[in-house]
């Protein structure tokens, strides 16, 4: 199971996700009668890739806002994968003024939580209800790709803040995560936003990976602001240079050579000394 890229559930009446899932690439739920999704199931779905949860009976409410939010984190896939819309992006079957509208199109306000956030959580919903920092117009680019390195660029930020000292705790810091597609480690590197650019370098060539801007660290467990926009893309590096790899290859066989010819050297010393030694004799 460990090393399973793609599975298919779609088309079988399944009433609930299955649990302890393993990480893949793909994993097609689609088309199903899952009505409901615990929020102690996103240890299941978040590691995988590419999941399909359409054409499935949703009822939308408070309890299933977590999932429109790990859908709304990747629907920028749907630029890069070809599949139908339909099986890609949830609808919900109740309550009945939104039902089959795709979540794409779907405010987080009409599942519900906002009266429930604001009790639970002060501080958080002291954030949210003041939008203390607006993010207009910021999103990730690329710029360059390289065989182990990638250029992103971004626009000027432009913050309009009505809490200076919350501004000014938060900085003008982000952080770019990025991941090779299908695996599950995660880097994070902190960058300056009035720089505009950044180069992700010690990438490996010809692989996918999976690059992310945030205003909080995805390493940790704290909530985080995602920039508005596209702010996750998805790229393959480059293949190695034949001239590089042929250096590469030329270095070793160097290296090898002239370790053989010490091996040698120190040997022909030893047979030379253990001549003479017996010759004295």
């Amino acid at each position: 199971m460990s090393s399973m890229k793609y599975l298919s559930l779609a088309n079988n009446h399944l009433e609930t996700v299955p649990v302890n899932l393993p990480m893949m690439e793909w994993l097609d739920l689609s088309n199903n009668s899952i009505n409901a999704v615990a929020e102690e199931q996103k240890t299941d779905l978040y590691p995988q890739e590419v999941f399909l949860i359409g054409r499935n009976p949703l009822h939308c409410d408070c309890g299933l806002l977590w999932l429109k939010e790990l859908f709304d984190s990747r629907k920028y896939l749907l630029k890069y994968i070809h599949v139908d819309k339909e099986e890609f992006v949830p609808t919900c079957s109740h309550p009945a003024h939104i039902a089959g509208i795709l979540w794409d199109v779907l405010e987080d306000e009409v599942f519900g939580c906002k009266d429930k956030a604001s009790k639970e959580d002060d501080v958080t919903s002291d954030h949210d209800n003041k939008l203390l920092i607006h993010l207009e117009n910021l999103s990730i680019r690329v710029s360059d790709v390289g065989h182990t390195h990638v250029s992103l660029e971004w626009d000027p930020l432009n913050l309009m803040t009505v809490d200076k000292a919350y501004a000014a705790s938060l900085g003008t810091k982000a952080y770019v995560s990025y991941h090779q597609f299908g695996k599950k480690t995660q880097f994070s590197v902190a960058i300056h936003l009035i720089t505009g650019s950044y180069t992700l370098n010690g990438l490996r060539p010809s692989t996918a990976y999976i690059i992310c801007m945030s205003l909080g660290d995805p390493m940790l467990k704290s909530p985080h602001v995602k920039v508005a926009g596209e702010d996750c893309v998805e790229i393959t590096t480059e293949k190695e240079k034949k001239m590089q790899t042929f250096l590469a290859d030329g270095y070793v066989l160097v290296l090898t050579i002239l370790l053989m010819c010490g091996l040698l050297m120190i040997l022909c010393y030893c047979l030379r000394y253990f001549y003479q030694k017996e010759k004295r004799e």
